[in-house]
């Protein structure tokens, strides 16, 4: 029976230490096999910010080199990433912001997986709820890998864009929004975004952004 309970004992502690909080060595030989070993680390709460991001980093190294990958782990990944965003939304440390705009970029790598439909709303998701301007412009320009929901997207940041025209302040984060749905006109060029154009045109909101709207307009076919 003492054999028994060490032998217990020895399960546990193994365990404990394969989970056990990252080194900078263990992270850089991880690979997507070690998914479980990946959420553990990233959920746990004495994993210090900068390993988080370090991992997440490695994550997004290990998506480029094989898009495959997303077949295979794309649900654990998309949970992974929902998991991260709702933990670090509201907080404003440099490492939290990190974390919540890598989320945005990797979600833009799902557009031709059969993940794309769960990963554009989380997107659109993340972008309602963050009020960093930072990082719901990352998140809408990863909008823009999703090229055949463009219709979408488009009336989508309509909308978003004529909430922040209705407002009587503009502020730097509405600035740093209107900037990445601009660009995101830009590339769909799309009549559907022409009265936000006008809009912005007769807006609060600066003369840059008032220019730049101007050249998206005169660049959409007529």
């Amino acid at each position: 029976m003492k054999n028994f309970y060490l032998f217990i004992i020895f399960l546990l502690t193994s365990c404990f230490l394969l989970f056990a909080s990252p080194s900078v060595e263990d992270i850089q030989s991880l690979s997507l096999k070690d998914m479980k070993k990946i959420e553990s680390w990233l959920k746990d709460k004495n994993t210090s910010p900068r390993f988080r991001v370090m991992i997440l980093e490695k994550i997004n190294i290990l998506l480029l080199e094989n898009k495959n990958n997303l077949l295979e782990y794309g649900n654990t990944l998309l949970d992974l990433f929902s998991y991260l965003f709702k933990e670090n939304i509201g907080q404003g440390s440099s490492y939290s912001l990190v974390l919540r705009k890598k989320t945005c970029l990797m979600l833009g790598y799902f557009n031709s997986t059969e993940h794309k439909s769960n990963a554009y709303e989380l997107l659109k998701t993340e972008i309602e709820l963050d009020s960093d301007g930072d990082v719901a412009s990352a998140c809408i320009r990863s909008l823009g890998e999703y090229v055949e929901k463009k219709d979408e997207s488009v009336k989508f940041i309509n909308k978003l864009l004529d909430s922040s025209l209705k407002k009587k302040k503009i502020t730097d984060e509405d600035i740093e929004v209107a900037q990445a749905c601009l660009e995101l006109y830009g590339k769909f060029k799309m009549k559907q975004s022409i009265l936000t154009l006008i809009k912005i045109l007769d807006s609060k909101y600066p003369t840059e952004i008032k220019n730049l709207s101007k050249q998206i307009l005169e660049s959409i076919p007529q």
